[in-house]
């Protein structure tokens, strides 16, 4: 069982989940239904997320740098990009939906819902 070995391994697989999965949503709720100590999550969060976190504070002074000297043109056509990605709402939302009742992609909307 999943749970039990997360709660007997302690702060190593919580740090390993973090350091993996980062702070991606999914991992809260997987890690707050679980066995797992309060401790160990508290450490093993520390533990896992520091890689990440120095990562993106080396990066995101790169990336700062880099904005502060790109052209105008380009600044523009990231937001255009932006505000397209935004108003066309969630793709992956629509490609998976999409798949699951077009007959050309393999699905079928046969039997009842298709999510």
């Amino acid at each position: 069982d999943l749970d039990a070995r997360i709660e007997r391994g302690g702060v190593l697989p919580v740090a390993g989940i973090r350091l993996v999965a980062f702070l991606a949503p999914w991992t809260h709720g997987a890690l707050a239904v679980s066995s797992v100590s309060a401790r160990d999550y508290v450490l093993g969060t520390a533990l896992g997320v520091l890689p990440g976190v120095l990562l993106l504070v080396i990066f995101g002074e790169a990336i700062a740098h880099w904005f502060e000297r790109a052209p105008a043109w380009l600044l523009l056509a990231l937001v255009v990009l932006l505000v397209l990605q935004f108003a066309r709402g969630d793709g992956t939302r629509w490609r998976f939906s999409r798949k699951a009742s077009d007959p050309d992609a393999g699905g079928s909307t046969e039997g009842g819902d298709s999510r």
